[in-house]
Formats: C-alpha cells, sequence, structure tokens
C-alpha cells in the first residue's frame, strides 16, 4: 500500500458527500435537469477515486484503463451540466420576466379602470351641469327678455328714446347669453358625444347647408362652388355641425364683399384628402391665428360680424375627435381659407 492510499480515500468520500448532497438539493433550487448531470459528475469522480484507491493499494494493475473511461465520460457530463445551469437561469429569467409582466399589466388594468371611473364619474358630473345651464338658466333669460318686451309694449308711449334703446340692449344681452349657452351646450355635446363612423357625402351635405343659408337671407347674392364626389368617412352629425361653422363663417364674413364667393372643395396629398373652405371676404390678420380655435376668442368686433366665438372651438373639437387637424390662411380684406383632414 502506498503512502498516496490516503489521499484517495479522503477524495473519494469527499466525492461521495457531494454525491449525496446533490441528490438531496431542492430541485427548486437548482432544477432537475443540472441536479441530474452534477449527481452523475460527483458519481464519477468518486468511482475515479475509488479506482485510485484499488490501484495505488497494489489490487490490480488493469483498472487504469477503467478510469480513463471515467475520466473520458466525466467531461461531456460536465459540459452537459454546465449548459444545463445556463439552460435553467435562462427559463427563471423568463419566468421572472413574464411574473412581472403579468404584475404590471394588472396595475395597468387596475389604474385603467380607475381612470375609467372616474371619466365616467366626470361626464356624469358634466350632464349634470348641462342639464342645470340648459333649464335653471334659460328660465330668468326668458323672464328678462319677457318683462323687457312688455315694458316696451306697455309703456311705448311714455318712454323716450334713451330708454327704448336701454331696453332694447337688455333684451339683446339676453338673447345673446341665450346662443351662447345653446353654443356651450353644443360644444359639450361634440366632446361627449359616440361616434357613429360611416361613409358621408360632404358635397350633398355642403349643398343642403348652403341651400339653409340662401333661404336664411334671400337678399344676400352669395356664389357658391361645391365640389363633387367628396366623401369621408366620420360622424354624419358631427361633420354637419362643423361645416354648418365653416359654411356659416363664410357666409357670415363675406356679408360686407359685393359679390361673396365661397368655395368648398378638396385636393389629395399624400393619399389624404384635404378639405378647404374658401372665401373672398373680410378676412383677418394671421398674428392672431392663435386664437381662432379658443372659445370666445373673437377677432372682429361684435359691431361687425355678430358670434360667441365658440363655432371654430367646437370645429376644431369635432375634426380632433375624427383624427384630424385644421388650420388656416387668411389676409384682411382678401377672404380666408380653412383646411382639415379627416382619418
Amino acid at each position: 500500500m502506498t503512502s498516496t492510499v490516503v489521499p484517495d480515500i479522503i477524495s473519494a468520500a469527499g466525492f461521495a458527500i457531494a454525491t449525496w448532497a446533490t441528490l438531496r438539493i431542492d430541485p427548486d433550487v437548482l432544477g432537475r435537469l443540472p441536479k441530474l448531470f452534477l449527481a452523475i459528475c460527483t458519481s464519477l469522480y468518486t468511482l475515479v477515486g475509488l479506482s485510485n484507491i484499488i490501484e495505488h493499494a497494489g489490487i490490480t494493475p488493469y483498472l487504469d484503463r477503467y478510469e480513463d473511461y471515467l475520466e473520458i465520460t466525466f467531461i461531456p457530463f460536465f459540459l452537459f451540466f454546465v449548459f444545463s445551469v445556463q439552460n435553467e437561469q435562462e427559463i427563471r429569467r423568463r419566468i421572472r420576466a413574464e411574473q412581472e409582466t403579468r404584475v404590471i399589466n394588472e396595475n395597468l388594468e387596475t389604474l385603467i379602470a380607475e381612470r375609467t371611473a372616474a371619466l365616467e364619474a366626470s361626464n356624469r358630473e358634466l350632464e349634470s351641469f348641462c342639464y342645470s345651464v340648459s333649464h335653471d338658466l334659460r328660465a330668468p333669460l326668458r323672464h328678462i327678455d319677457g318683462y323687457g318686451r312688455i315694458l316696451l309694449e306697455d309703456l311705448q308711449g311714455r318712454l323716450g328714446e334713451e330708454d327704448k334703446l336701454y331696453l332694447e340692449r337688455l333684451r339683446h344681452a339676453t338673447l345673446k347669453m341665450e346662443s351662447l349657452i345653446d353654443d356651450l351646450l353644443e360644444l359639450s355635446r361634440v366632446t361627449r358625444a359616440d361616434l357613429n363612423r360611416q361613409k358621408v357625402d360632404l358635397s350633398v351635405m355642403a349643398r343642403e347647408i348652403t341651400t339653409e343659408l340662401d333661404k336664411a337671407s334671400p337678399v344676400r347674392d352669395v356664389e357658391w362652388h361645391i365640389g363633387g364626389g367628396m366623401w369621408a368617412q366620420g360622424d354624419p352629425l358631427l361633420l354637419r355641425v362643423a361645416l354648418v361653422n365653416l359654411l356659416g363663417n363664410a357666409w357670415k364674413y363675406t356679408s360686407g364683399t359685393a359679390h361673396a364667393i365661397v368655395e368648398f372643395s378638396a385636393v389629395r396629398e399624400n393619399d389624404q384628402m384635404t378639405f378647404f373652405i374658401r372665401d373672398n371676404g373680410a378676412g383677418f390678420s394671421m398674428d392672431y391665428s392663435d386664437k381662432l380655435f379658443i372659445p370666445f376668442q373673437r377677432l372682429h368686433r361684435e359691431d361687425q360680424f355678430e358670434g360667441t366665438g365658440v363655432g371654430l372651438a367646437t370645429v376644431k373639437r369635432i375634426i380632433a375627435r375624427h383624427g384630424g387637424r385644421i388650420w388656416a390662411e387668411a389676409a384682411v380684406g382678401h377672404g380666408a381659407t380653412f383646411y382639415f383632414t379627416l382619418r
């Protein structure tokens, strides 16, 4: 027996203990496949240690070749072990990532549900406010206008011209306030209304609107140029509101033009239709174009052109809800052109 037998025994015992410990590892900690490969590797080295003990004890020299076989066999098992550990780690990383993604999605769904509930509550409050505006504010306005009319009729012979002027201004202010309420309610409605998208013939719709405008003021001589075949995908009710405001503005701001011309047509640019309404009316300065679509912002004095300053704000919200945009080009005294797109 040589002096190397004792280290061989210690080595073999160590690998045997390692094999036993490997077999007791929780599969959730290491993984079943890496655990199997590690157990095989430590078992092989245990057998190598036993063969060394037998050899160095002088029992037989023929075990050398089996030792070589065991050492050669160890190499692929060890490589398989390394690969399986890496594969197991990658699988665990993916599982962790999926769990984190699931948690994020659940939190996101909860957040969306909370935001949706808050939005619905806000819409209900807005509807309640609109109801209050529509019913509670109109009644006092009707009373003011009614009493003003009664005073004008009953005291007609006793009122001076200045008194009559005051009462007329009072009635005019109530009518303007009522018109402003109508416009605000319309602005609120187009913001909250559900979109009912369908194919809409804007040419036919525009001709109907211009016919109504001509009937409303037969003394006006407006030359309308309405292009044909202008189809769009959108909500017909909201698109009609937009065209009523745009064509109505063109009709209004050409009231001081001797020969008024209003054109509604479209051009195709980069596979997208751009609609435009052009007039030769009063126009406006482009220095103030940033105020065009802001509620209550007016670019002309009220004694020149009546209005509440809400119409274009309504149009912009309608166009935005259809995924499009609206812009304008104009010059003072040379008319204006409003462009808009729809998706």
